[in-house]
């Protein structure tokens, strides 16, 4: 067998099986598979984090260094919006191939730097080293007093997200598939990958204001996201609405697409996924307008197993589908 007969999520059960045997998941604060670590120590928590991008596999056509420099921090803090935690320093490790251009490199630091000053990261050092292929890693350091996990949802608690569905889906379409699009809305939809925001600031105020039961970003796509929280719940999320961007709506009548397919199983999409205690609904909602930010209901908790989409009287299953690194 080869690793791409399992892919990259039975991988990660693999590898945390072998790391069970020897003791390592033992009084663990965040056991997998939550997308990050966490220490605890005195009254606080310390979150760490890792994420990775090749240019091989995640670099669509198009996508300048800076681009690539500012999307390795941004999915990495994206993980940290989802727990609450505020982003204190950041780590990489380059691997370089030899011939790749040093006004190329240039212009990847710069965006590493800007977008780590846009989220008030430091940036300490790291590694480089040689490879056949653009390399980076970041590795990052947050903290918080109140930790936000995957699971801790409870019956009733309201289903919200920070932004609507599908843009990405549609680019991809766009750069993998060659699919047209206007001018105009080509560059709209190819923004939201090649620049993606962390919704860093609603996830650190929600936190704090402790009105968040569980919460998780997007960026494995809308209907892989839902069904890891129901899971690491052990409860049933009933959605009654999927929020769409307005270009995404266009560009799937354009070219005769069904636009909920584009917002649940697309991907990169870093918009937070929450549960919110019902009662602390309309609070949630005063905070999000107090930073300018968007919080959107879209279903509800309840007793049960599974994501289950509301249209009319009847209820269709939402499977477990979304972007996975090596799968043939």
């Amino acid at each position: 067998m080869r690793v791409s007969d399992l892919g990259e999520r039975k991988i990660i059960d693999l590898i945390w099986s072998i790391m069970e045997r020897d003791g390592h998941l033992l009084n663990q604060i965040m056991p997998p598979p939550d997308d990050a670590s966490a220490i605890a120590m005195d009254d606080k928590y310390f979150i760490l984090k890792t994420d990775m991008f090749v240019k091989m596999t995640d670099a669509p056509k198009g996508m300048k260094p800076e681009h690539m420099g500012s999307k390795v921090v941004t999915m990495n803090v994206s993980d940290l919006a989802a727990k609450g935690a505020r982003p204190i320093a950041l780590m990489l490790s380059l691997g370089l191939p030899k011939r790749y251009s040093i006004k190329d490199l240039e212009r990847l630091i710069a965006g590493i730097s800007r977008k780590a000053k846009d989220y008030g990261i430091k940036v300490l050092g790291g590694d480089v080293g040689e490879a056949k292929d653009l390399i980076i890693c970041g590795f990052l350091l947050g903290i918080t007093k109140r930790l936000i996990k995957r699971s801790g949802a409870s019956p009733g608690d309201v289903i919200a997200t920070t932004g609507s569905f599908g843009d990405t889906a549609a680019a991809y379409k766009i750069l993998l598939e060659g699919y047209k699009a206007p001018r105009k809305l080509r560059k709209a939809l190819c923004e939201k990958v090649y620049n993606p925001i962390a919704r860093l600031d609603l996830g650190i105020a929600l936190a704090e204001s402790g009105v968040v039961t569980s919460s998780m970003d997007s960026s494995d796509g809308l209907a892989f996201t839902l069904n890891e929280l129901s899971k690491s719940n052990n409860l049933c999320f009933k959605i009654f609405d999927i929020p769409i961007s307005n270009e995404a709506m266009e560009f799937a009548h354009l070219h005769s697409l069904n636009p909920m397919d584009l917002a649940l199983y697309g991907g990169e999409e870093y918009e937070l996924i929450l549960t919110i205690k019902r009662d602390e609904w309309n609070r949630a909602m005063e905070i999000a307008k107090g930073i300018g930010c968007n919080l959107i209901k879209i279903g509800e908790v309840e007793a049960g197993r599974g994501v289950v989409l509301i249209k009319g009287n009847r209820e269709i299953v939402i499977p477990s589908k979304g972007w996975e690194h090596l799968k043939p």
